[in-house]
């Protein structure tokens, strides 16, 4: 089912039957929605700043999350158990985990590079209080 919403998109199917298909085939064979995934997101806000989260839950709830944080569009970068945040403290320096999924592989697939100039502060929020 991996690429069965792009194939059914490139053969012209819309979104609605494409979505009641694939719903169809997950039932047949038990599939249920996953709750409680590890997501990699990169969110804009309306301030051009961007908020970057390793979060868990559905995205239904990670996407009002985001909301509550400001953000008016985001992208899901990887998840499950393989996401990993690294953080270099300077160039040629070994890279050191900060985030990492139960299944994290330390060797990714794609990689994307902040110069933040310093190690960046989390910064907190009400909808996030109890989870840092």
């Amino acid at each position: 089912m991996a690429n069965a919403w792009e194939v059914g998109k490139q053969d012209g199917v819309d979104d609605e039957t494409l979505y009641r298909r694939l719903n169809a085939v997950a039932q047949c064979h038990g599939a249920k929605p996953s709750r409680n995934l590890l997501h990699c997101v990169l969110g804009g806000r309306s301030d051009g700043s961007v908020l970057c989260a390793a979060i868990t839950g559905a995205l239904t709830g990670i996407a009002s999350t985001l909301a509550a944080l400001g953000v008016e569009q985001a992208i899901v970068l990887d998840n499950g158990g393989s996401v990993g945040w690294y953080y270099c403290p300077e160039a040629g320096a070994t890279p050191v985990v900060v985030v990492a999924g139960p299944n994290h592989r330390p060797t990714g697939t794609a990689f994307i590079e902040f110069d933040l100039g310093s190690f960046p502060q989390p910064v907190s929020h009400p909808v996030l209080a109890d989870h840092l």
